[in-house]
């Protein structure tokens, strides 16, 4: 377990890393728009709260005798940077955009708390991602969720893996399955795709929702709403237009 945290840490601090330098780029450039300045410092924002959530979790295994002084006292070394790093970059950031702009939106939408829009006058409660056990019955509601994070493009393929991996309850068939794979995001689409064939077959999904007590004629009121979430606005503007025309 230890090791599993340390290696998913290893990784997120590898991005932190590659966030800031593409931060300090971007605030030496004349030339870079604000909205692109917001947006790298809230990827890194996004990236410094996983880490310090695994570093949490970690201080209980670091101080449970394993550990000699030299290694705990390297340890918090490398929490405090990365905690001090966050501050330099928001103060840094705070220097080039003026307080109103560092919490309007700059005309680009940014992943924040998962959905959060930086627009916002108030701050939302953080959304725990919905852990996937490897039983076909969660599978409607984990990817309910998980969705948002796949089909959005501002997080690059690296980070999807990283959210995959933490999606996956411990210990269970799906988390070893997405384990399976490399941590790349080269690997991220094989992870998931191979998620879709073990756990979201359509005769699994009907047994499952079958064992919840829905009969056949309560599907459709079931899965219209995932249905239509998953599809574009345009597209449910003309069905809309389409189905009043057909009751008028």
């Amino acid at each position: 377990m230890m090791n599993i945290m340390q290696k998913e840490r290893e990784q997120l601090r590898r991005h932190f890393r590659n966030t800031s330098s593409d931060l300090d780029v971007a605030l030496s450039t004349k030339q870079t728009s604000k909205a692109q300045i917001l947006s790298l410092l809230r990827q890194l924002e996004d990236k410094s709260d996983r880490i310090f959530t695994i570093d949490e979790n970690f201080k209980e295994q670091l101080f449970s005798g394993k550990f000699n002084d030299a290694e705990v006292q390297q340890e918090f070394d490398d929490m405090e940077f990365y905690r001090a790093e966050v501050i330099k970059y928001k103060s840094e950031c705070e220097l080039r955009l003026p307080d109103n702009q560092m919490r309007a939106d700059c005309g680009t939408s940014s992943q924040i708390s998962y959905g959060e829009k930086i627009n916002r006058k108030f701050r939302l409660p953080k959304l725990e991602l919905t852990k996937f056990d490897g039983n076909v019955k969660s599978w409607i509601g984990f990817w309910g969720q998980f969705k948002k994070i796949d089909q959005d493009e501002d997080i690059d393929l690296e980070d999807k893996f990283q959210y995959l991996v933490q999606a996956m309850e411990q210990g269970s068939p799906a988390r070893e399955l997405v384990e399976s794979f490399p941590p790349s995001g080269a690997n991220y689409k094989k992870a998931l795709d191979q998620l879709k064939v073990r756990f979201a077959r359509d005769e699994f999904l009907i047994e499952a929702l079958e064992s919840l007590g829905l009969t056949t004629e309560k599907y459709a009121a079931m899965l219209f709403p995932l249905v239509e979430s998953a599809l574009p606005s345009e597209l449910l503007k003309i069905w809309e237009r389409h189905r009043s025309s057909k009751i008028s």
